[in-house]
């Protein structure tokens, strides 16, 4: 999983493999929120990394099968943005 033991680099690359997961005969879930896995990106405090956190939500949304998040008001703002972008 993300976090528990794994460096912020395993982190990220678990998450950079998420489609590979998908084809396994389960359900995925993501329990990435709030991790300090995040800081890699930009050093928050945990209860400020929210927008980092809905951002690799919207990113694997279609990758897993459940999210656990502590916001889920800024993933919906950020996965309402992205439905108006095309591909």
């Amino acid at each position: 999983g993300i976090g528990f033991g794994n460096n912020a680099a395993q982190s990220w690359y678990i998450i950079n493999q998420f489609d590979k997961f998908k084809k396994l005969p389960c359900e995925i879930l993501l329990g990435h929120s709030r991790k300090s896995f995040l800081n890699h990106v930009i050093n928050h405090r945990v209860k400020d990394r929210d927008l980092e956190t809905a951002v690799v939500a919207a990113k694997v949304m279609a990758h897993v099968d459940y999210l656990r998040l502590h916001d889920v008001r800024t993933l919906n703002t950020i996965y309402a943005v992205q439905a108006n972008i095309r591909d």
